[in-house]
């Protein structure tokens, strides 16, 4: 497809979360404890606070993060802790961010991987799923000791890889994390559910 920018883009750097792996919190507490309730459970109110962000950002490891969060839900301590345990495993591939990814590489581009993401359940999903083999490099959250959407960690990106902003991609399903790159001159895409991750790519190409 023509391209519609001037800069070619060279680097296309991909989220994780809802780009590459599918990421349903309540999906995944339905199937393990075989409740609808998760709306109005503790554990949604875990997912993205403070503790649960220092193990994205590396400063908490998830032993400390349950104990933490025995102590402020002492009663749903244990599903909590279950819930942490096991998210590697219910975390499932999202076949279109693959492909795309694929095509990508074929295309001769460099393809980059930028996530926040716990060091726990970054090292099992990568071990479980062989597509991460062929990307070219990647900051991981707690790697850096930062989060996205910070500064820092897309300059970080941009000075590790040697990156061009105006000739680098980079696709998220936060509308922050977006910005925040857009801020330090990349190009984005903002992945929805309707969104088809092949075709706005190629709108760049």
């Amino acid at each position: 497809m023509s391209g519609m920018n001037r800069e070619k883009i060279t680097t296309v750097v991909f989220d994780i979360g809802n780009v590459l792996l599918k990421w349903d919190p309540e999906k995944i507490f339905g199937r393990l404890f075989g409740r609808d309730d998760f709306k109005n459970h503790p554990l949604k109110s875990v997912i993205g606070n403070e503790i649960w962000l220092g193990m994205d950002r590396g400063t908490l490891s998830k032993e400390e993060a349950i104990t933490l969060f025995s102590k402020s839900f002492p009663r749903d301590s244990k599903t909590i802790a279950e819930f942490i345990e096991a998210v590697p495993d219910h975390i499932e591939p999202y076949p279109a961010g693959i492909e795309c990814a694929k095509e990508c590489k074929k295309k001769g581009l460099t393809i980059l991987l930028l996530s926040n993401f716990p060091e726990y359940a970054y090292k099992k999903v990568r071990e479980k799923h062989s597509f991460f083999n062929i990307f070219d490099g990647e900051i991981i959250s707690y790697q850096v000791k930062m989060l996205k959407p910070e500064r820092e960690i897309y300059e970080t990106l941009i000075s590790n890889f040697n990156l061009i902003p105006e000739k680098t991609l980079f696709i998220d399903d936060r509308e922050e994390n977006i910005a925040g790159a857009r801020e330090a001159g990349i190009k984005g895409i903002h992945l929805t559910k309707e969104t088809d991750i092949r075709q706005e790519v190629g709108r760049f190409l």
